[in-house]
């Protein structure tokens, strides 16, 4: 009787670590998510800073010029 009441409680066990691993991979996932979005976003604020690096430096040759 106590090996059936140990499997039960043992199955119990396996059932809450499985929801718990199952939040932390949606957990997971929604990070990789927010790190790919944040990845892009400096992405493209660098291509944007590369241009207007570039038109402040054109436009500093010609003042002096």
């Amino acid at each position: 009787m106590d090996e059936i009441e140990g499997l039960d409680a043992l199955d119990d066990q396996v059932a809450a670590l499985e929801t718990t691993l199952g939040g932390a991979g949606q957990m997971a996932a929604a990070f990789d998510q927010e790190l790919r979005q944040m990845q892009s976003t400096v992405a493209e604020t660098g291509a944007d800073v590369a241009v207007l690096s570039k038109s402040l430096s054109t436009g500093l040759r010609k003042a002096f010029d």
